[in-house]
């Protein structure tokens, strides 16, 4: 039945014969100018934009209908087929003038955000493409859009493309960021060859360039382990990442610490925060607490903290059969 503006469909009196009947005639209402449905058996109306799926399902004799809102499934089944086929597609016709309307401009956005990701400018980082996708996901989109003539609906269109990124996202990224590491690595090829007495070798340079959320770097001793870190810190600054004070390096021991700050200085002529974790554990903890945190005695007395390790080490070697095996390793590779 249709009224002006709002479609209603019942059951076939034919289903409910054979059903006898049982819980009444169900019905769906559609909303054109409110883009809403609704159904007798549900109490409230569902915004069609919002849906995570509806589909339609044809039998022999009748059809039914499949909703997935807000996490709920909702089955209507005993439909006429034709009039059922017509209000499936015009709800699909309708959400779809809907998103157009109402999505275009933040569809365009995000697309234009996506290409501003793959301009070879910048590395494309996973916490970037997260950031990007949760925009996307934002916006309510059925599956069913996938039914709608592309042409007639861009905005549509751009989106369904926009997702394709998404699921294919760890194939771009990999092909994106090896052709920018490749790139970064001529820009700056007369810095990494400078930088130091010997030039960085490329995996140097990658280990550099590599803006990830988290960079793992596995090196031996003597490697090279500081003269990327050194270049690193340069090379953030020189790119406009990051200011001089955005920066803190870590290192276990006072010597390497102030050893790294002075090459820093003197290769760059920059002023980064080069720390201990012991000494910026120090400072955090009284930033926070407002006075300075008391420590053992046993820190700064080398003899009673051998004595204080060595019974560690005794002690684990009596109670620990696998311990002096361990220790053993360590010892030799480390």
């Amino acid at each position: 039945m249709e009224d002006g503006k709002i479609l209603e469909l019942k059951q076939s009196p034919l289903y409910l014969f054979f059903k006898l009947w049982i819980g009444g005639r169900q019905s769906i209402k559609l909303d054109l100018q409110n883009n809403t449905l609704s159904t007798s058996n549900y109490d409230k109306l569902m915004d069609l934009s919002t849906f995570e799926k509806y589909t339609c399902h044809e039998g022999v004799f009748f059809s039914s209908i499949s909703l997935k809102h807000s996490g709920q499934n909702i089955i209507l089944n005993g439909f006429p087929k034709n009039p059922f086929r017509k209000l499936f597609l015009i709800a699909v016709q309708t959400s779809g003038k809907f998103f157009e309307q109402k999505y275009c401009e933040e569809v365009k956005r995000l697309e234009t955000e996506w290409n501003y990701l793959l301009d070879l400018n910048f590395y494309f980082s996973n916490y970037k493409f997260v950031a990007w996708a949760n925009k996307v996901h934002a916006i309510p989109f059925t599956n069913n859009f996938e039914l709608l003539d592309r042409k007639s609906f861009p905005s549509i269109n751009i989106y369904i493309g926009l997702i394709k990124n998404i699921s294919n996202n760890d194939q771009i990224r990999l092909t994106y960021n090896n052709s920018f590491v490749e790139s970064e690595a001529k820009k700056f090829s007369n810095y990494f060859d400078n930088i130091e007495k010997k030039p960085l070798t490329d995996q140097q340079r990658r280990a550099v360039i590599v803006n990830e959320d988290n960079n793992l770097v596995i090196a031996s001793a003597g490697s090279g382990k500081t003269s990327t870190i050194l270049a690193r810190a340069g090379y953030l600054i020189k790119k406009g990442l990051c200011k001089e004070d955005q920066i803190l390096i870590l290192s276990f021991s006072n010597k390497s610490s102030q050893e790294l700050k002075e090459r820093i200085k003197n290769k760059t002529n920059l002023n980064i925060n080069v720390s201990t974790f012991h000494s910026f554990g120090l400072s955090t903890i009284a930033k926070a607490e407002g006075r300075k945190p008391s420590l053992n005695p046993i820190i700064s007395d080398p003899i009673k903290l051998n004595e204080f390790g060595s019974r560690i080490v005794s002690n684990l070697s009596k109670t620990n059969k696998s311990f002096m095996e361990y220790l053993f390793f360590f010892q030799v590779f480390f």
